[in-house]
């Protein structure tokens, strides 16, 4: 049996993926789909199939912001039909559905694409959904296929008032009409060209061609500064750190901080003496904006945006 995961607005418009028997989905590059934002976990869900059952299961994996199924919040194991729709970050809305050539036995008696019209959708504001006519295969890497195949058009979902999220908050939403051409497809890790926001949805710090600094202070009061590259910067005593901190107060891979799409983002990686931001220790990873104080060991960082000329 095989089923297909697909979202034809927002952020991932034009993504589509083919599950066989199992998917992992989140933003870390090893999941079967990478969803690559920041406010969906690392490891965030799974889809697997069991045979036993001959059904698919949706499970969520402790995720900071959640998973809903069709509008209700994932607990345990859910057991998945021919037709859902998932929400992963209470954000991003992914239709699943049953390969039509094996889900007959389970379509529903009148319409199988009938839904409750008031289940809650996060979908951008004048995105629309799409069939497409023609079945076409392409392998996307990191083991998921990115398929497009003929099914019945999706339906209609009501606008309906946003959620804040713990760490982005979104007002997207849409209304879902008349069938168009979907975007070319792009791979996991691409997001969608295209992609706007509403104009009352707060917008976070975009960089350009601005530098990324990190000052680092150490106990004398001397300060270096280092640049930061786009994408992830490992901060520690080791050499091969690109931000290489000589202090025996610093574990050797200490923390990591990533650059990714205007935002900072900063994440212990289990040293001895920990991590602190404005004096809290942080377990998990935690946005990391200009001027605000860290401390690792005995040394202070102070994240530095240069804006370019």
């Amino acid at each position: 049996m095989k089923a297909k995961l697909f979202c034809k607005t927002g952020r991932f418009e034009g993504m589509e993926f083919e599950i066989s028997t199992e998917a992992t989905i989140g933003r870390d590059s090893e999941n079967t789909i990478q969803l690559n934002r920041k406010n969906v976990s690392e490891k965030h869900a799974r889809i697997y199939y069991d045979k036993d059952q001959d059904s698919y299961f949706l499970e969520d994996l402790e995720s900071l912001n959640g998973t809903q199924l069709d509008g209700a919040k994932v607990t345990g194991q859910e057991q998945l039909a021919g037709f859902h729709v998932i929400t992963f970050a209470k954000a991003f809305d992914f239709v699943f559905q049953v390969n039509s050539s094996v889900s007959e036995k389970t379509a529903l008696d009148s319409d199988p694409w009938a839904i409750d019209s008031d289940l809650p959708s996060s979908l951008e504001e004048g995105d629309q959904a799409s069939r497409t006519p023609q079945a076409a295969v392409e392998d996307v890497g990191g083991g998921a296929t990115a398929i497009q195949e003929s099914f019945a058009p999706i339906p209609q979902f009501q606008q309906e008032e946003s959620s804040p999220l713990e760490e982005e908050s979104t007002s997207e939403r849409t209304i879902l009409s008349q069938q168009v051409p979907i975007h070319p497809q792009l791979p996991p890790e691409v997001e969608a060209e295209g992609d706007h926001q509403l104009e009352d949805q707060p917008e976070a710090p975009q960089y350009d061609d601005s530098r990324v600094l990190l000052e680092v202070k150490n106990k004398a009061g001397a300060v270096s500064t280092f640049d930061l590259k786009e994408g992830e910067n490992v901060v520690g005593r080791s050499p091969d750190c690109q931000v290489f901190i000589d202090d025996s107060s610093v574990s050797r891979r200490h923390a990591i901080i990533t650059v990714s799409s205007g935002q900072t983002c900063i994440r212990d990686l289990g040293s001895v003496n920990h991590t602190f931001l404005e004096d809290q220790r942080i377990d998990s990873e935690a946005e990391l904006r200009p001027n605000l104080k860290v401390k690792i060991g005995t040394i202070e960082l102070r994240l530095v945006i240069q804006k370019g000329l």
